[in-house]
């Protein structure tokens, strides 16, 4: 299942940490991106500033950190893994079958959890203010003895899911599609007897109204981002389209 692209071995790769973790990202290329979120004329170029910019907090955490790809079949988005993260760091994907989203979803923890990750955060490809921080918290619960992170999405639903084992009972019968996911996985690890840890809440890009409102929220923080500076110059020379579409919550409009 899936492979490790390890192109240029060296004895830091070849010797595994004793508990090895990885970041298993949910994301698109751009284009095809674009084509399911669509955000007016240059949406393609705003999906791929988020991308980078998750990208860029991914390249910031320590060596060890493998990146596992879910769902890259199409090998369509490791040019730009490769060219944001570098080709120090293990590049790992696992295939994603299965009938709607929640049942991928398991396939990928699953196959995550099977190339041998005793540690695995889920992010999701267009959680534009995610930041080294945030995946290190989690990260640093796991390693604490923590049995379950969780990243607060606004809209109902998470951004990032934090494991050492397989959460997939957990996620069974989980309403997707809608403002429920998040409430529905907490009932749940309250039936299963898990206390997860909850991050600060993030917000994830579903529309043109939330690329707007993320512009605003970045506008407010000094020094400006580049992101912000990037969001600005298309949003200004042609604008976005208005028309808003129901996706998923958080991590599961992958």
């Amino acid at each position: 299942m899936g492979g490790m692209d390890r192109s240029v071995p060296s004895a830091t790769q070849l010797t595994l940490p004793l508990l090895p973790r990885a970041v298993l990202l949910f994301a698109r290329a751009p284009s095809a991106e674009s084509a399911i979120k669509p955000l007016g004329t240059r949406g393609q170029e705003i999906h791929r500033a988020v991308l980078v910019s998750v990208l860029t907090a991914i390249r910031g955490l320590p060596p060890d950190v493998d990146l596992v790809l879910a769902g890259d079949q199409e090998r369509g988005l490791r040019p730009v893994v490769r060219q944001v993260v570098g080709g120090e760091r293990c590049l790992a994907d696992v295939p994603v079958f299965g009938d709607g989203f929640g049942a991928r979803f398991r396939c990928a923890v699953d196959g995550a959890l099977g190339l041998g990750y005793a540690h695995v955060i889920a992010v999701g490809g267009d959680i534009a203010e995610i930041r080294v921080r945030h995946m290190t918290r989690a990260l640093s619960l796991l390693a604490e003895g923590e049995a379950l992170v969780i990243g607060p999405s606004p809209d109902g639903g998470f951004y990032l899911l934090g494991f050492c084992s397989s959460p997939a009972k957990l996620l069974r019968s989980i309403p997707w599609r809608g403002p429920r996911a998040l409430r529905a996985l907490l009932q749940r690890c309250t039936e299963e007897g898990q206390r997860p840890v909850l991050l600060e809440p993030l917000a994830d890009l579903d529309d043109a109204e939330s690329v707007e409102t993320l512009r605003g929220r970045l506008g407010r923080l000094q020094p400006a981002s580049d992101l912000y500076r990037l969001l600005s110059r298309i949003l200004d020379s042609v604008g976005l389209e208005g028309d808003a579409v129901e996706l998923d919550s958080g991590l599961s409009s992958k």
